[in-house]
């Protein structure tokens, strides 16, 4: 079987640690290349992602843009794809679903294709979460995404969540479709740390509305209560950064929250902390959470999706009561005061990792679903 995976990369999230990943991983049974479209004025991540691949021994070509959907790209694409003799086409992130689409309409390519669904809309989620109002389906975005997905043959389904969401919104009606959790590379799982001397806390995320940021900040004043000295450290860049740091002044605590930017090797940052914290509002899957699992640090969570598909309370890590700070610090000064509490919740992240997010597990699935997809592209 040979598939080509299409992607547009801007940036440096979910998506794009899946392909580094992912496709290394199916390289070894099936014969897997990528096709990698950025735009010319924002090539860093692409271009990094894209070395890092070929040293994987993926075969990587890739394509500069000045605009998304400009005339050379669909032409690029489908020669490609007409040199490589394909037997399927797979789909990342919304851009490339459009150009394959558009392709697949105008029959200028006869493979099937398959989207991984990582999300909806990030102006969709901020302001609805993965709630189903009436509103979306009166917007335009809605009409085009209903046709980009009837264009396409299958699609992979990143959790629970999502599946739901996209079911009850229609659009997938009719397709091949199967969930399919992330899995994790065992060799990026490093040795258990012992716990540090001072109480520090991470938070991993982009600097967004839905991360959770505003109840760190009150949760972590109550920390503070028991542990003066305590740190909190956010992980990630955002539109939210100078907001944030005016939260942090207002509340006197700028000498004990720090913003450390985007760490490109995160896993070695999450290993420093005593605890991961995980406020977030919503998450369509939360690769984060494994990594946390992967530190060797009990990572504390809202319950909330999709959080709590990965997280079982008291088993690898603790849920607390959602939109509550309260609970939040209450959860994490259980864990700081019973080391056998943190010891069974590390062990029990390394379990998960091993037994149900494992990526031979993965990639079995995902190679199941191309062959049914194919199957049924030829009956």
């Amino acid at each position: 079987m040979k598939v080509l995976h299409v992607i547009n990369i801007g940036g440096y999230g979910g998506a794009e640690k899946l392909l580094l990943q992912l496709l290394p991983a199916l390289n070894q049974h099936s014969q897997t290349e990528c096709w990698i479209a950025y735009q010319q004025a924002n090539s860093d991540a692409a271009l990094r992602i894209a070395g890092e691949l070929k040293s994987m021994g993926v075969a990587i070509t890739t394509h500069a843009y000045t605009k998304v959907y400009e005339k050379g790209i669909f032409k690029t694409l489908q020669q490609k794809i007409a040199d490589g003799r394909y037997d399927l086409l797979h789909s990342h992130l919304k851009q490339a679903d459009f150009w394959l689409a558009v392709l697949k309409f105008r029959r200028r390519i006869d493979v099937p294709v398959v989207s991984t669904m990582h999300s909806y809309t990030d102006r969709y989620e901020n302001k609805y979460g993965f709630n189903v109002t009436p509103k979306i389906y009166l917007t335009p975005y809605y009409q085009v995404t209903r046709w980009i997905y009837r264009q396409l043959d299958g699609f992979i389904l990143i959790s629970d969540i999502v599946s739901r969401f996209f079911q009850q919104v229609n659009l997938l009606k009719g397709k091949k479709k199967a969930i399919i959790h992330h899995g994790y590379e065992q060799k990026e799982i490093l040795p258990v740390p012992l716990p540090p001397s001072q109480v520090r806390i991470a938070l991993p995320g982009r600097l967004i509305r839905r991360k959770g940021h505003d109840y760190a900040i009150e949760a972590f004043g109550k920390i503070r209560k028991q542990y003066p000295e305590a740190t909190l450290h956010f992980y990630g860049m955002g539109v939210r950064e100078e907001e944030l740091k005016q939260k942090v002044k207002e509340a006197g605590l700028q000498e004990h929250i720090i913003f450390e930017g985007y760490q490109h090797n995160l896993l070695a940052e999450l290993q420093k902390a005593s605890v991961i914290w995980m406020p977030s509002l919503w998450e369509a899957f939360g690769l984060v959470f494994l990594d946390g699992f992967a530190a060797g640090v009990p990572v504390v969570a809202f319950d909330l999706a999709a959080g709590n598909e990965i997280v079982q309370h008291e088993v690898n890590g603790l849920l607390a009561t959602p939109y509550s700070a309260e609970d939040l610090a209450q959860q994490t000064l259980r864990l700081l005061a019973d080391p056998s509490l943190r010891e069974r919740i590390v062990m029990g992240g390394r379990k998960a990792l091993h037994e149900q997010f494992n990526m031979e597990g993965m990639t079995r699935k995902y190679l199941d679903f191309y062959q049914q997809v194919i199957k049924a592209g030829h009956e």
